[in-house]
């Protein structure tokens, strides 16, 4: 059965914030950068989500999860991701070239505690969503799949000049990367793709494009841009607040 729009809304918050909702429940997908927290916040309480999952454990994608968990949500993740989730490793592939910084922009970001990590295995059901392991641009990266829609996280990327992987500098494993993308176009036929909506990203510019260009031409993607220039080519600061975003209360 297809998906409804009422049924999968996106947030843009630099990564797509998903908001899938079943007759099983109300299921959260990221939750954008930790500079979004107040939104974030906001839509905690107006969507109030039974659980959160978090695709990986990069900043753009889980910098708001510990907030989740605050709110006494369960955070799934697959276990590769929770170490970083934990902050028991801070291996963070951008700036890229200078790993000291991400390692400061990683420590910076407030930890998700280990009593709301829950794991998301591939094939498992979360409300009434599959997982589907998706390796490369982290080794635990996980998207979801219902009815003809693919969420992908950073599987792929999209932009003006089609649709390719990440940059393999920001890619744990570029050649794993690359093998999850053909594999999802293979497993995957056209109508269970969706088209990015997604502004020209810095991070995309030395994925293989032959691929994914074959790809954006047959079918549509649904991956976590979606997000205007301006955010996409803004500097974030983290420093600040995330100080202030860890003494902040859920209420």
């Amino acid at each position: 059965m297809p998906v409804s729009r009422a049924e999968l809304i996106s947030v843009p918050m630099y990564a797509n914030v998903f908001l899938l909702t079943t007759s099983q429940g109300r299921l959260l997908v990221d939750t954008g950068t930790v500079v979004h927290a107040p939104r974030f916040l906001r839509l905690l309480r107006s969507f109030r989500p039974d659980a959160l999952l978090v695709t990986h454990a990069h900043p753009d994608h889980a910098g708001s999860a510990f907030l989740a968990a605050r709110a006494g949500l369960s955070v799934l993740a697959h276990p590769l991701e929770h170490p970083a989730l934990l902050g028991q490793v801070h291996d963070l592939p951008y700036p890229a070239g200078r790993p000291g910084v991400g390692r400061l922009v990683s420590r910076a970001h407030p930890k998700v505690p280990a009593s709301a990590l829950r794991a998301a295995l591939p094939g498992q059901d979360v409300l009434g969503w599959e997982v589907v392991h998706l390796p490369g641009h982290t080794a635990g990266q996980i998207g979801l799949r219902r009815g003809g829609v693919l969420i992908a996280a950073d599987a792929v990327v999209g932009s003006a000049d089609g649709a390719h992987l990440p940059r393999a500098a920001y890619n744990h494993d570029h050649a794993q990367a690359l093998a999850t993308l053909k594999t999802v176009a293979i497993n995957t036929p056209p109508r269970d793709l969706a088209r990015p909506r997604r502004s020209p990203d810095p991070r995309a510019g030395a994925g293989p494009r032959g691929a994914g260009r074959g790809l954006m031409d047959e079918s549509r993607w649904l991956t976590e841009g979606n997000a205007p220039p301006s955010i996409h080519h803004r500097l974030l600061t983290f420093y600040g607040f995330t100080s202030w975003v860890r003494r902040r209360p859920v209420r």
